[in-house]
């Protein structure tokens, strides 16, 4: 793939993403919640953007991805096995569908 359009593409998705979270905060605010992402964070994303684009994600098929979290994670001293631990999505990983289900 073009690289340049890649690059393009992840900025159109992280514009569309912040619209997303202020519409989910202002929700979690009705329910008497606060929102928080801290991979969001606006000054954390503009020095996870200084990053080079390829450096985290190495092709098409890698499978691991986030490498530049996983990296920082090794240095900041956590374990191999979770710094290298496949990605998987929150509700399939925590539990939260099946406490949803329950409560439908």
């Amino acid at each position: 793939t073009d690289p340049e359009k890649a690059q393009k593409l992840f900025y159109e998705i992280l514009e569309n993403l912040y619209a997303d979270i202020n519409r989910e905060a202002m929700l979690a605010s009705a329910c008497s919640l606060e929102l928080r992402c801290p991979f969001l964070h606006r000054e954390f994303m503009q020095k996870a953007l200084l990053f080079n684009f390829h450096s985290n994600i190495f092709a098409g098929d890698d499978l691991l991805r986030k490498h530049v979290l996983r990296h920082f994670g090794l240095r900041l001293g956590l374990p191999l096995e979770i710094c290298i631990k496949k990605k998987k999505a929150m509700q399939y990983d925590s539990g939260v569908t099946k406490m949803l289900r329950k409560l439908s």
